[in-house]
Order: C-alpha cells, then structure tokens, then sequence
C-alpha cells in the first residue's frame, strides 16, 4: 500500500463525511499511511491546530515529518 506517513495517534479512525478523523490522540503508537491524494487538512485541526503533528515512533525512534512538509511534497 503506498502513502505518505502523517502522524501516530493510539486508536482507530472514523470516517466522517468522507474524511478520516481520529478518534482519540494519546500517544503515538500507530503509524497511520493515507494515500497521496488525501487531504491533509481534513486531520491537522483535529489533532494540533498549529499544525505540527510530528511525534516520536516508539520502536523506531524517528520523528515524522511536519504536515508543513508533507502537504508540499
């Protein structure tokens, strides 16, 4: 499955008018892969409203890229 890694949430999505919105945020421990089409703005204010949703994978230890980023690749 190809996409782009957007952000870790702990918990399941919900779809909402075509959109996925998580449904709680605590820790990061899902590494979520949406298609490259999708429409990051339908999440960013759902989760950080400044826009950040970088986090720390636990097992891998990397940060995940800014939406900032994301959204002009």
């Amino acid at each position: 499955m190809r996409g782009r890694v957007v952000y870790s949430i702990e918990g399941s999505l919900e779809k909402k008018e075509n959109k996925l919105l998580p449904k709680k945020i605590h820790s990061p421990l899902d590494i979520i892969l949406l298609p490259e089409n999708f429409d990051l703005s339908a999440i960013t204010s759902s989760i950080a409203p400044e826009g950040c949703l970088a986090r720390k994978a636990p097992k891998r230890g990397k940060m995940l890229p800014r939406v900032s980023q994301l959204s002009h690749m």
